[in-house]
């Protein structure tokens, strides 16, 4: 008769033992498996864009250190550090300005490492070009003239603006026929047809509307912030007062905001007012004397 008990009745009796007994047993039972960090994600994820993006590198396994690399090959770590060949530690978010495969994994103490989270991208360098003319974009551009300002004049040998406003007022334009996302970059080479090269100034985020925006002026030689047409610097002196026929480029990459003459870093500011709009130029301080400035061979993406 005890042989023949089935399996349900010996489990109603395990169930029918004291708590404390019943506890014991629980107690020498194997271990749940080792838990591992949940895969890393990117945002904003793979894609094709047309401008630097700023990637974010997340995983919802709270206190797990994440491990990444650039160039695409695994990523490494050595007792929860990252360790090993391109491997980096990551602290914050991945400036990506040309194509290439992000790869990263997390890692916890008492955790497995996660499986690897992977994410390429394709950065178009086209955007949008004008050179003054006989560029089908000289029709596109939207501006905003400050009080004091004539609207600017984009068409003939440049774009140009004869008559100056008061002082630390400016006349922004925008390419407004572009879509431009939330990371911008603008570069022109100056054009001026006398010596004062203070009104030239090159800007993104540009609201042609209401004259907002973030310009760099060769004059100034700071990173100015614009509000509805009055002037503000918002970075460090840029050490410099390019000519002629200097190139000149402000980016932003989230809230950090540079300035770059022939290539070469100049200043840098941190701000995030505003964080739509246009890649256009601008025209800064009031040129008191009307005389005609511009740029050439503008670029914007």
């Amino acid at each position: 008769m005890v042989r023949g008990l089935t399996t349900s009745f010996l489990l109603l009796c395990a169930l029918s033992l004291p708590a404390q007994i019943l506890s014991g047993i629980m107690a020498v039972q194997p271990a749940a498996g080792t838990p591992q960090v949940a895969t890393p994600t990117f945002s904003p994820g793979a894609g094709t864009y047309s401008s630097t993006q700023s990637v974010t590198i997340s995983t919802v396994t709270a206190l797990a250190v994440l491990c990444y690399t650039t160039d695409g090959t695994t990523p490494t770590e050595s007792g929860n550090l990252c360790s090993g060949g391109t491997t980096q530690t990551y602290t914050t978010p991945v400036s990506v300005a040309s194509s290439l495969t992000l790869k990263a994994i997390g890692t916890l103490a008492t955790y497995t490492d996660s499986t690897v989270g992977s994410a390429a991208y394709t950065i178009s360098a086209s955007g949008y070009s004008d050179n003054f003319p006989g560029s089908s974009l000289s029709g596109n551009w939207s501006c905003y003239a400050a009080t004091g300002w004539s609207v600017p004049s984009v068409a003939s040998a440049q774009v140009t603006n004869t008559v100056g406003g008061g002082s630390n007022t400016t006349s922004l334009c925008g390419y407004s026929a572009g879509s431009f996302g939330a990371n911008q970059q603008s570069q022109a080479t100056g054009s001026v047809t006398s010596a004062d090269t203070d009104s030239q100034a090159i800007c993104i985020h540009v609201d042609p509307t209401n004259g907002n925006g973030y310009c760099y002026t060769n004059g100034g030689a700071y990173i100015y912030k614009v509000t509805a047409g009055a002037t503000s610097s918002i970075s460090g002196y840029c050490g410099t007062n390019p000519s002629n026929g200097v190139v000149v480029k402000l980016q932003n990459v989230g809230s950090t905001i540079t300035v770059y003459i022939n290539g070469s870093s100049c200043a840098t500011a941190t701000d995030n007012t505003y964080t739509a709009g246009y890649a256009g130029f601008a025209f800064f301080f009031g040129d008191q004397y009307g005389v005609a400035e511009g740029w050439k061979t503008w670029t914007g993406q």
